[in-house]
């Protein structure tokens, strides 16, 4: 349906957000849903109202994962610095996650699969520079852990 009906989509989608929004509010659990980072890139027009898909998904949880696929310290930077700023505005976490599978269908500088964990630990760590200052980051994940840790040193 996204290729169809996107706002159509979106518009589903925000709507079961809010409803386990509604049923985890004022318990210990923390509603965290995982992002692709170009929802920073898309509109929805939602009750006639049109705003940006990652901040209304930031909106509706307690934070995201986005899903920051790139290799190098400075793309993730660049991607991922859009949705870190609104969830600093909005008191929401940020996790910032990276792709450790190899894959023959994603091109290489999705993963850092090729590359290996040292390169990785060092882009990691630039990206890590940049964003510690955010109290809304919250730190990585790996996807996943199994190509983790078959990472080349």
């Amino acid at each position: 349906e996204w290729t169809t009906d996107q706002n159509g989509t979106a518009n589903q989608y925000l709507d079961m957000l809010e409803k386990i929004s509604a049923v985890t509010a004022g318990s210990s659990l923390k509603f965290t849903v995982d992002m692709p980072f170009w929802f920073d890139g898309r509109t929805v027009v939602r009750s006639g109202v049109s705003r940006i898909l990652s901040e209304t998904i930031i909106d509706r949880t307690d934070g995201v994962v986005i899903m920051d696929y790139r290799d190098t310290g400075s793309s993730i930077i660049s991607l991922g610095g859009t949705e870190m700023s609104y969830a600093q505005s909005t008191g929401k976490q940020l996790t910032i996650g990276v792709e450790t599978r190899c894959s023959t269908s994603e091109p290489e500088y999705v993963s850092f699969c090729e590359e290996g964990a040292s390169y990785m630990e060092s882009e990691l760590t630039t990206a890590w520079n940049y964003f510690k200052s955010y109290s809304s980051f919250q730190g990585f994940a790996v996807h996943d852990y199994k190509n983790y840790n078959l990472l080349k040193p």
